[in-house]
């Protein structure tokens, strides 16, 4: 009893979070709606005037926003739009750290596209099996495999056409739209993630033509969190794959840069302190030297 109580309050505020969400979003797709007009109508009175539309200048608070939200939704067409405004100034003078960083981003947008790909064909293969979410008369959530609710032979699938009720083919019916809902959105995020990856391979391949190097020379930049992620994911690969060969070897790599880069900032740091430390003894020492001299003015005025 107790655990449906809680069962009850939890989808409660998942209702109540979803309705939220949902105001947001449709704030958001009214503006966006508002202004798509305002642009169609301003564009169809140049043209009506024999002009066209100037290209959209964007500025730096907003190119950073378009790109955070492109990194963070995996969205590589927004990428590309970002770089191609600011293409020419990145590419003027790569430094040894963007290419890193880029490298990085490259790794783990790879890694990503192919955990994606796995997932899909996961999906496929074993989609009837999973227990997906359904929502019964009471409006309760609860889960069920399309295997379980579906019949094993076609005898069976002739006479429960005939025994099932209204509520188990609705169940199955509904069972079939999400494994399929599922399916759907699976190929769209393996889509997605395979044009991201795309989209950082033309970047990472842009900087260092500029650089005068090759991807593959390039070490990647990730922090702890990214390479333990990875060298988790390269050591459930089968033993021989490549992807566990080529994963293995960007973490070692990004792990003794970033080894490499916390030992410099040590030594900054402590070089910077030293220099505090010099400073303020050569600070003090000024200030005693001072205060000698003044008391022997003092005393030699009273003399």
């Amino acid at each position: 009893m107790y655990l449906h109580d809680v069962k009850k309050d939890v989808q409660k505020q998942l209702a109540a979070r979803e309705v939220s969400i949902d105001r947001s979003v449709g704030s958001a797709e009214t503006l966006y709606h508002i202004a798509r007009k305002q642009v169609e109508q301003a564009a169809k009175g140049r043209a009506n005037a024999g002009r066209s539309m100037p290209m959209p200048v964007h500025g730096k608070e907003d190119l950073s926003k378009m790109n955070e939200m492109a990194v963070r939704n995996t969205d590589g067409q927004l990428l590309r739009y970002v770089y191609e405004q600011v293409k020419d100034k990145l590419l003027a003078n790569p430094t040894p750290e963007a290419l890193s960083l880029l490298k990085g981003f490259a790794v783990m947008a790879e890694m990503e596209m192919i955990r994606r790909g796995q997932r899909l064909a996961n999906a496929i293969q074993f989609g009837e099996f999973r227990h997906l979410p359904l929502k019964d008369s009471r409006g309760l959530h609860y889960a069920k495999s399309l295997r379980d609710a579906s019949p094993r032979s076609a005898l069976e699938t002739v006479i429960r056409h005939f025994t099932d009720s209204a509520e188990q083919k609705r169940e199955r019916r509904a069972l079939t739209d999400a494994l399929r809902q599922q399916l759907d959105r699976a190929q769209e995020q393996c889509a997605k993630a395979s044009d991201y990856s795309s989209a950082i391979n033309k970047i990472l391949g842009d900087h260092c033509r500029a650089a005068g190097t090759w991807p593959k020379q390039v070490t990647p930049m990730l922090n702890s969190e990214q390479i333990a992620e990875l060298r988790e994911y390269a050591e459930k690969q089968p033993f021989l794959s490549t992807a566990r060969r080529e994963f293995g070897d960007a973490a070692r790599q990004a792990e003794q840069l970033l080894h490499e880069r916390e030992a410099a900032e040590a030594a900054r740091q402590a070089e910077q302190a030293r220099m505090n430390d010099l400073s303020t003894r050569t600070k003090e020492q000024s200030e005693s030297r001072s205060s000698q001299r003044s008391d022997r003015d003092s005393y030699s005025r009273g003399r």
